[in-house]
């Protein structure tokens, strides 16, 4: 009887790839943070505050934003690991529930913020001096 090996698995497999868009525009606020393959970005002018759209490679795929500000979590360093990644911090992000975010219905606890609609943190790859 023949002895079967498997193939070696393609290093490629293994790349992080983004979601499709479809995918992450249907995700509230809160699941969007927390997704490895989507990102939640502030808009201007757009008929909702923010988007979750697929994250983009090299410094989103990958990070859970949620993670990004808690000392207790690796995604900070994960991200500025990364050859010319690092963490802007968010800037007035409101994680409250409140109606009208996104196109999908939010979650999120009840509460109040003293400001809201900036954006939340992100790995990016933007030059500080970009950072507003």
């Amino acid at each position: 009887m023949p002895v079967v090996t498997p193939a070696p698995e393609s290093t490629a497999a293994h790349e992080p790839k983004p979601a499709p868009a479809t995918d992450c525009d249907a995700l509230s606020r809160v699941k969007c943070l927390a997704s490895p393959v989507c990102t939640l970005e502030a808009t201007r002018g757009a008929r909702y505050p923010y988007r979750c759209r697929p994250a983009v490679a090299p410094c989103e795929i990958d990070i859970v934003q949620a993670d990004l500000g808690d000392a207790t979590k690796s995604a900070s360093g994960t991200c500025e690991s990364r050859p010319g990644c690092r963490v802007q911090p968010g800037r007035c992000y409101c994680a409250c529930r409140s109606d009208n975010q996104t196109p999908a219905p939010d979650e999120g606890p009840d509460c109040d913020c003293v400001c809201g609609a900036g954006p939340p943190a992100t790995c990016t790859d933007a030059p500080a001096a970009d950072a507003r």
